[in-house]
């Protein structure tokens, strides 16, 4: 602004965006659904807005350019987002934000954690047959059962090792 030929600066009354932060979602093994939502532009334009991201024992409050952080984009402006986060470690707890950036700031949604989905060793279940030897044209049963059969809903047994020679196809704990 000018007056006289006086140059006077009028300060912004812009401050950084007003951000909230989304409950993860869609959690798995490697992946997770993680979102957020940009109430208002601070008076600015968001020019970025995204998700922050980074493995809790590394960082557990992430920023943008922060120690073990990624920072996954999404878009401008403000309003509900969200973003398919791929390539976690399962079984690993995760702190996350979201964020907006417009040219006075950034502005951080409050953090957030969450823990991808572990991976577990299958129970290998334990097999008995109602004979000892079988022989060619002879019939058995075979049954199996242990604790945890790992939700298996059908069988299938094999002549051979690596899936060659199938001879049987059987739902339950017996065949």
């Amino acid at each position: 602004l000018y007056i006289d030929d006086v140059a006077y600066s009028i300060p912004s009354s812009s401050v950084s965006p007003t951000v909230l932060t989304t409950a993860a979602s869609s959690i798995a093994l490697t992946t997770a659904t993680l979102a957020g939502n940009i109430t208002a532009d601070g008076g600015a334009l968001v020019t970025e807005r995204g998700i922050v991201y980074s493995i809790t024992s590394t960082n557990s409050n992430p920023i943008i350019s922060g120690t073990g952080v990624t920072k996954d984009t999404n878009g401008t402006g403000t309003g509900v987002f969200s973003k398919s986060i791929t390539g976690l470690a399962s079984g690993t707890q995760y702190s996350f934000k979201a964020y907006a950036i417009n040219s006075v700031g950034i502005g951080y949604g409050t953090v957030q954690t969450f823990t991808a989905v572990a991976c577990t060793d299958p129970t290998i279940p334990t097999i008995t047959a109602t004979a000892s030897t079988i022989c060619e044209g002879a019939n058995t049963t075979l049954d199996w059962g242990g604790a945890d059969l790992n939700d298996a809903t059908n069988w299938h047994i094999y002549t051979t090792n690596c899936g060659a020679g199938q001879i049987a196809s059987q739902a339950g704990a017996s065949l």
